[in-house]
Order: C-alpha cells, then structure tokens, then sequence
C-alpha cells in the first residue's frame, strides 16, 4: 500500500485535518522524502478544497515548496478559487519566475 494510499482512505472515512496533518508527519518520519509524492496529494487536497492540508503542506518549507506547475495543477482541476489564493500568495514569485523564463 502506498503512502497516499492510505491518506486517501483517511479522507474517504472524513478524517479531521488534524488527524491528517498527524498521519502525515508520520509518513515524513518513516519515510525518505522522495517515497512521499507530495504533488499527487497536493492534487487530491486541491480537488477537494483542504485548504488547511495545501497551507500545511506549504509550511514544510525544505520538502514541499510552490511551483508555477502546482498553480496550474489547481487550474486543470476546475479548483480556481484555490488557483486565486495561489495566485494572492505567490504573485511576485510567480511574476519572477516568468520572468526569468
């Protein structure tokens, strides 16, 4: 069973967020951070409008760290209210990546 396997049953049995948040520090203890695909469940919590989850994810500031690709994983998933939350945060990064490009 994978990792976000197990997240996933977590949030088909409506597990609080901070039950969430619990199982998935204890998935970065037991796990190297590469085994834990962050992306695919930063789709799932996007999909689902976890907005305390994205901010947790958002606080592991060495494993998890915002990407143009994760505001546009928002827009593929019809979730623009999150995509505009993104957007608020992360503008002037987002501004200088472009930028750069």
């Amino acid at each position: 069973m994978h990792f976000n396997d197990i997240v996933g049953v977590a949030l088909s049995i409506d597990s609080k967020t901070d039950v969430l948040i619990k199982l998935i520090g204890l998935m970065r203890r037991e796990a190297n951070s590469n085994e834990i695909d962050y992306h695919e469940l930063f789709r799932i919590f996007v999909r689902l409008r976890k907005i305390k989850l994205l901010r947790y994810f958002f606080n592991l500031k060495t494993e998890f760290q915002f990407e143009v690709s994760l505001f546009i994983m928002a827009l593929e998933e019809d979730a623009y209210d999150i995509a505009m939350l993104l957007h608020r945060e992360f503008k002037y990064l987002m501004r200088n990546i472009s930028t750069e490009d």
